[in-house]
């Protein structure tokens, strides 16, 4: 299958690969393949910056993105590529410093 790439509209403010609301990694995983719900899936790309201001080598402005997504029962999944031209990755915490794996979701999972 071809890669197909997507815009990720990131509020996860704390990931080292976050800028102006925007993912500027290249390729990202949506991890969740049991996921029947938005938030029981996670961004396993999320790397918290800690210090660290737009280290992680990746483009700088946020292009596309090629995602690999593990939720098997997202109606956008296609041979665990997104199929959706925009997604939305966010965090569960309320300050958007989410600190782990684990807070983050996409919120463009759909059944």
């Amino acid at each position: 299958m071809e890669n197909h790439t997507n815009t990720v509209k990131c509020g996860v403010t704390d990931c080292a690969h976050y800028n102006e609301n925007r993912c500027v990694a290249n390729h990202i995983t949506i991890g969740g393949e049991n996921a029947t719900t938005a938030d029981a899936t996670r961004c396993e790309t999320f790397v918290n910056s800690g210090n660290m201001v737009n280290s992680c080598g990746c483009s700088a402005k946020g292009g596309e993105t090629t995602i690999h997504c593990e939720a098997k029962e997202c109606t956008h999944n296609r041979d665990c590529h997104c199929m959706l031209s925009d997604i939305d990755v966010a965090c569960s915490c309320a300050s958007c410093d989410c600190g782990s794996t684990e807070q983050t979701f996409c919120s463009s999972f759909k059944l």
